[in-house]
């Protein structure tokens, strides 16, 4: 959201993109996350990495017979000043 945007990066007009890769647990909850790539300077890679691991959830993947099982998850953030 727009209020995680510290000053300090607005000032600094920090922008970009974060590619990750979450490690999901069988509960659905994020148990890992690593940064594979973007544009962003690294402090809005840490802290892609950061509200990641408190903010996502998911529903657990099953295996053939519906046991849940852990699995990943990839995708890209994009960092832009509020307005």
């Amino acid at each position: 959201t727009p209020d995680d945007y510290r000053s300090q990066w607005v000032s600094a007009e920090y922008t970009g993109t974060v590619s990750f890769t979450l490690e999901v647990g069988a509960d659905g909850r994020v148990t890992g996350c690593s940064i594979t790539g973007g544009s962003a300077p690294q402090p809005l890679k840490d802290a892609s990495c950061s509200l990641l691991q408190r903010r996502a959830r998911f529903n657990p993947a099953e295996a053939v017979g519906g046991t849940k099982i852990a699995s990943t998850y990839r995708g890209t953030v994009r960092w832009q000043l509020p307005e």
